[in-house]
């Protein structure tokens, strides 16, 4: 039909016949292409990089283009233009520089690079790679890191200006909040920076009795966040409560804590103090058996410190070496004379006269722990894996330095 006819002029039989020949050709080629078998690959790859290498060699080579001889001209010309350029600019002068390490004897390289001194109680590691995780050379700079933060976050007397709640709520929340950490297998310092958390939200704000099983659960659940990998989610804080709060309610706690705190989660605990202070004690001590007692008997402490209100407000350097000094005296480790001969005043930063009360005041919470009511921390530290520490007799361990000065 001829787009040139008149639209009321009918076309031909003849000419719709040819047309619908035509289509009907057309969809038989595109029928023949769609319902065309694939090919299956069923060789080798060797063959196959072998049918490769040969399709690469018998593919048609291109041809070279001829230049013309009026373009190679023009190309020497200009080489020869810019080689007279060249003769004319003033060139560099090449100066080959001596480097320092050359020029510097080994002698001198040793006066300028001196090795950290290291303690007595940094010699003897038998481990070479617990050696490489203390890092001594950086003990000095991470130990005054520590202090500096605990002086700029001292607590106050937070008790005083809460309105609806009083010390024993707290002894309670938190002896509840070693259970849960105990029963979700969380990371030692989860359980002391979550108390860290709580204790320092409850400086800036005021709660009420009802809310503070929430926000205690809310700071660990924060703490195992950002301690571990894989941290309980907040339906297992609301399962483990017996739903004394929801989810949402958690979430709204959860920003309310870390804006308060200006999202300032990275503390000194005294559970840092007491893994370096660790390092002392395997000083005076040869068994491996006899460490693990020790060891034990020190964190036992520190948790034990975390349930009372007045040591949670002291420094956490000072309560570190006070449980230190407590498990090493009480069980005749060492006597007092051969630390203060190995300067044990400056690894901790107190005089020995500062930290006495704060051993003295652990000492009859020792004492207390066996009959008191919050047992959670004395059934956690009861196990042969744990040396059954928390069964120790404290009364008839050594208390003679009670009456002497320090």
């Amino acid at each position: 039909m001829s787009l040139l006819a008149p639209a009321n002029v009918a076309p031909d039989a003849s000419t719709l016949q040819e047309n619908v020949s035509q289509t009907a050709k057309g969809a038989g080629k595109l029928g023949k292409g769609k319902h065309r078998k694939k090919r299956t690959f069923n060789r080798a790859f060797g063959a196959d990089l072998t049918n490769v290498a040969e399709t690469s060699n018998n593919a048609p080579k291109r041809r070279k283009t001829q230049q013309s001889p009026n373009a190679t001209d023009t190309k020497k010309s200009t080489q020869r233009t810019q080689q007279s350029d060249d003769l004319g600019k003033p060139q560099k002068a090449v100066v080959a520089i001596a480097s320092t390490k050359d020029t510097v004897s080994a002698e001198i390289e040793a006066q300028i690079i001196k090795a950290p001194e290291r303690r007595v109680w940094d010699l003897n590691c038998d481990d070479p790679q617990s050696e490489e995780l203390l890092c001594h050379e950086y003990t000095d700079e991470m130990m005054a890191d520590l202090l500096a933060n605990e002086i700029s976050e001292a607590l106050t007397d937070f008790m005083k200006w809460q309105t609806d709640l009083v010390k024993r709520m707290r002894k309670i929340l938190v002896n509840w909040l070693i259970e849960v950490h105990h029963k979700f297998h969380l990371e030692h310092y989860t359980l002391f920076l979550g108390i860290n958390l709580l204790d320092r939200y409850l400086c800036i704000r005021q709660l009420t009795r009802h809310d503070l099983q929430l926000c205690g659960s809310t700071c660990l659940y924060i703490a195992a966040k950002y301690a571990m990998i894989l941290a309980p989610t907040m339906d297992d804080f609301v399962f483990i409560a017996d739903d004394a709060f929801t989810a949402k309610q958690m979430y709204r706690m959860e920003m309310d804590i870390v804006k308060s705190l200006s999202f300032r989660m990275t503390v000194s605990t005294t559970l840092q103090f007491g893994e370096r202070y660790y390092q002392i004690v395997r000083h005076y001590l040869t068994r491996e058996r006899e460490c693990k007692i020790i060891k034990d008997l020190i964190f036992y402490c520190l948790e034990q410190c975390l349930i009372s209100y007045s040591l949670s407000r002291k420094p956490p350097s000072v309560v570190a070496a006070a449980c230190l000094l407590f498990s090493v005296l009480a069980t005749n480790v060492t006597s007092l004379e051969k630390l203060k001969a190995d300067n044990l005043q400056g690894e901790f930063g107190h005089s020995l006269e500062a930290i006495k009360p704060v051993m003295v005041e652990i000492h009859h919470m020792m004492l207390a722990a066996m009959n008191g009511k919050k047992k959670a921390v004395y059934k956690k530290w009861s196990t042969p894996e744990r040396s059954k520490i928390s069964k120790l007799k404290f009364d008839k361990l050594n208390s003679s330095w009670l009456h002497k000065p320090l």
